[in-house]
Order: structure tokens, then C-alpha cells, then sequence
């Protein structure tokens, strides 16, 4: 429940970091400091409006997304505060807000979320895998599968660090993967037809779910119980992830898929090889 705690305030706080640095890319001045505060409460006090063809189990889908986020922040390590969740469970958690965003596209009936859905579908079974093998390098490594406390450093998880870094930029629909939230091409992809509460709860829970996997990654492969080294960590993490995302061109689908399945897959197992071989 600690990382919980801190998860609000610096997810706040790292959506007004990344629009104001990408602001500054385009020599804009950017949102002032409580900007993200700001738009919450409008889309909280707007009306909640639906499309007619849209199906009734679109309003539950914001809620779908934000629940498994936050049970799992809820329950992960957080500097020297001890963690209760087994490496099933977040699977489970995380696979589960990925299903979430696919069929809020599908069941909007609109045709932007329906192409959003498709490349979310798409991204999902390129980058899933290889996310899950990295999870599970560590583990295999320490034989380990409960996160109580953070597993430790090792030289011999870099590789697994580098899919687990790349396969987060594709699950947070980061550039270049940002594929299933094109804004130029699909507007905002699978919601597209959300507004007023449901969107607040969305953008809420990309917020969370970015400061979940910068989480995570601490835990995983440094792992040192400090709060501080932890949350600079978390900086660290979010920042390399918006200089890419700024910097970076929108990769067509078919280059994705072959980079996740050329590339970072045989990399994982390898690297789950390695760490079977060691342990």
C-alpha cells in the first residue's frame, strides 16, 4: 500500500514532466505545474457521453483498466517497504489492463477504435512474451517467484533489463510503438469514443500504469531496499522512456512485429537459458 501512496503524486507530476519537455522540443512554454490536476477535474465534471452503437460494457472498461494498475502497485515492494504479490499475479494484472484497452476499441463500434484495437491486438502478441521472459530471468535466476522484496543487481541480467525496457515502451504505447493511439492518423485509437469521468479514469490509469512498470523495473533488476535510489530510479526510467518517445518516428506495424519477434523474443530466451543454467 506504500507505493500506492506515492503513485498518485509522482504520476501527476511525470505527466507534467513529459508535456512541458515536450513543449520545450517544440519551443513552447508548456502547462504550469498543476496542469494535470486541472484537466482531471474538467473531465470529472463533464457529462459521461456514449456513442449509440457503442455497447453498454464500455462504461465498465475505464475501470477495468484502472483496477488491475492499482492492486498491483497496491502490492508491489516499495523502497525498504516489503511487497506481497507472486510473478503469476502480475502477469495476470498486467495482461489484463493490455485486454482492457483492446476491447475498449472493439466495443466502442467506432472505426477509430476499431483500428486502434486491431494494432493494440497486434502489439500485444509481439511484445508480450518477451516481456513476460524478462519478468521471469530474475526469478529463474534467484529462484524466487514471490516479490516480497526486490531481487537484487546482477551483470547478467542486462539483457533481460533491455526487452524489459523495450517491451514497456510497447505495452505504454510509447514511440516509435505508439501505434495504437496514433493521434495523426486514428486520434486517440481505442479511446477514441470516451469521454468526460470514463476519460479522466483512462488517462489516470496510463499515468499509473507508467509509474507500475517503472516500478517494476527497480524491483527486478537493481532491487536495493532504499526509497530514495527507488525513486530515482523511477525518474530515470520515465525520463529515457519520453526523450525516445520525443525523439523517436512511429514504426509501421510489420517493422514492430518482426523487431519484438527477430529481435527482443530469441533475446529473452536466451537470456531465460542463461539465468536456468546459473541458478
Amino acid at each position: 500500500m506504500i507505493g500506492l501512496a506515492f503513485a498518485l503524486p509522482v504520476s501527476i507530476f511525470f505527466n507534467w514532466l513529459e508535456r512541458k519537455l515536450r513543449a520545450r522540443s517544440q519551443f513552447r512554454i508548456g502547462p504550469p505545474l498543476l496542469q494535470p490536476i486541472y484537466d482531471l477535474i474538467k473531465l470529472f465534471g463533464k457529462q459521461n457521453l456514449r456513442n449509440i452503437r457503442a455497447s453498454p460494457l464500455l462504461s465498465f472498461l475505464p475501470l477495468l483498466y484502472l483496477v488491475p494498475i492499482t492492486l498491483l502497485i497496491s502490492r508491489l515492494p516499495f523502497g525498504p517497504w516489503p511487497g506481497n504479490i507472486d510473478l503469476i499475479s502480475i502477469f495476470f494484472l498486467l495482461a489484463l489492463a493490455s485486454i482492457s484497452s483492446f476491447l475498449s476499441g472493439v466495443l466502442s463500434f467506432s472505426p477509430y477504435g476499431y483500428f486502434g484495437a486491431r494494432r493494440e491486438l497486434l502489439q500485444l502478441v509481439s511484445y508480450e512474451a518477451p516481456l513476460v521472459l524478462a519478468i521471469l530471468s530474475p526469478a529463474i535466476l534467484y529462484s524466487d517467484f514471490f516479490l516480497d522484496r526486490g531481487f537484487g543487481f546482477s551483470l547478467i541480467l542486462h539483457p533481460a533489463c533491455l526487452v524489459f525496457f523495450l517491451s514497456s515502451l510497447a505495452k505504454l504505447r510509447r514511440s516509435p510503438f505508439d501505434l495504437p493511439n496514433a493521434i495523426q492518423e486514428i486520434v486517440e485509437g481505442p479511446f477514441t469514443e470516451f469521454s468526460g469521468p470514463a476519460l479522466a479514469l483512462i488517462h489516470l490509469s496510463e499515468w499509473l500504469e507508467t509509474f507500475c512498470l517503472s516500478s517494476l523495473f527497480y524491483i527486478l533488476f537493481i532491487g536495493i531496499p532504499n526509497l530514495w535510489l527507488h525513486l530515482f530510479s523511477i525518474f530515470c526510467f520515465f525520463l529515457l522512456m519520453v526523450l525516445i518517445d520525443i525523439l523517436t518516428p512511429r514504426w509501421k506495424i510489420e517493422r514492430l512485429m518482426r523487431f519484438f519477434w527477430i529481435f527482443t523474443f530469441p533475446l529473452a530466451v536466451i537470456e531465460v537459458g542463461i539465468c536456468w543454467w546459473l541458478s
